[in-house]
């Protein structure tokens, strides 16, 4: 049991894909505030398909800003992050 919940805690932890041959082709893309469309980019790019998955009972609950301030920042981080993928190597239209 204790096995179990250690690779469970080393699924969670997203350490999983280090130095593997799984991370190294379509490894999670660290360093950036848009790491998840880079990544979700990288998958597509080698083949991977996404699909929309919307179970009748919530999977998990998420969590939004609750204030103007907070939204404002959150608002700045995305645009920030398509500037960053714009002018990054990453970018899917240059």
């Amino acid at each position: 049991m204790l096995k179990s919940l250690d690779d469970c805690i080393h699924v969670l932890s997203c350490g999983y894909e280090n130095k593997t041959q799984w991370g190294k082709e379509v490894g999670w893309i660290y360093g950036s505030v848009t790491e998840d469309i880079l990544t979700g980019f990288k998958m597509h790019c080698h083949g991977w398909r996404s699909v929309y998955c919307m179970p009748k009972r919530p999977a998990f609950k998420g969590s939004a800003p609750i204030n103007l301030t907070d939204r404002l920042h959150q608002v700045l981080r995305w645009a920030l992050g398509s500037v960053e993928i714009f002018l990054s190597k990453h970018c899917p239209i240059c």
